[in-house]
């Protein structure tokens, strides 16, 4: 995969959709990407956020940042990606 490349998402988002509030993490993927933001449910209670992204170091830093709740679901070279440098990043300590 190109560093840089826009490539559409899928990045599943764990909170309960009944939950969603504009405070929520729902509101930070607004934000960083404006309206074109795809929001759909999934099974137990999540959500699917799709997104145009350049899939960078600073992309993954933003997902890395969100926590535990936000998961890279596809494509498939960009989930892999994301593991490559997390465990890059482990190494380290």
């Amino acid at each position: 995969m190109p560093k840089g490349s826009n490539q559409k998402l899928k990045l599943s988002y764990l909170c309960k959709i009944m939950q969603v509030k504009t405070d929520d993490k729902v509101s930070i993927f607004i934000d960083r990407f404006g309206k074109d933001v795809t929001i759909r449910p999934a099974e137990n209670g999540r959500s699917f956020v799709v997104v145009d992204v350049a899939v960078s170091q600073q992309f993954f830093g933003w997902v890395f940042g969100l926590g535990a709740d936000v998961k890279i679901t596809s494509p498939e070279d960009v989930v892999e990606e994301y593991k490559t440098q997390i465990n890059k990043q482990l190494k380290l300590y």
